[in-house]
């Protein structure tokens, strides 16, 4: 477990949350990354589910929607040739192009508009009126804190070795 999610530690604190031992008031022990990930992920879950990708897609770029599967000219690099194919049932896009990348609502709206994770996030929850709370942003905010902070590491690491 990372240093910074031990209780006191500097991502705890921003969260301002408290461990609570096993046994006190009748509540298990949680562990600080089980926390994190349970509040994240019930919002990034809702805004999945209320958001339609064919329209979110539609907003941004001309879609063909005769077929089952939209099409479009990839908004991310230039062709000629539409390459970057939308999937209403899955909830995600994938460019055949090339730029060669897909994924959800989330991924769209953070390439399209050059936003990080929770900003693009809480774009979409604000955009279908989804409630997001304080505590989610802190939350959301210090896992991409703790993500970037293991990449440098990661990079740091392996320009030394």
């Amino acid at each position: 477990m990372w240093p910074g999610l031990l209780p006191g530690g500097p991502i705890a604190s921003i969260l301002g949350l408290r461990w609570a031992p096993a046994g006190v008031k009748g509540r298990p022990a949680e562990t600080w990354h089980s926390r994190l990930a349970i509040r994240a992920m019930s919002l990034l879950d809702e805004v999945k589910r209320r958001v339609d990708i064919t329209q979110l897609v539609s907003e941004y770029v001309d879609l063909n929607t005769s077929s089952r599967t939209p099409k479009a000219l990839c908004p991310f690099h230039s062709e000629n040739t539409p390459s970057f194919v939308v999937y209403p049932e899955r909830g995600s896009w994938y460019c055949f192009g090339g730029c060669a990348t897909g994924g959800d609502a989330v991924s769209f709206v953070m390439k399209q508009e050059n936003l990080s994770f929770s900003d693009a996030l809480f774009s979409l929850a604000r955009k279908y009126g989804i409630e997001a709370s304080r505590d989610s942003g802190r939350v959301l905010r210090a896992k991409t804190t703790v993500r970037l902070r293991r990449t440098r590491l990661r990079q740091t690491t392996s320009r030394h070795c």
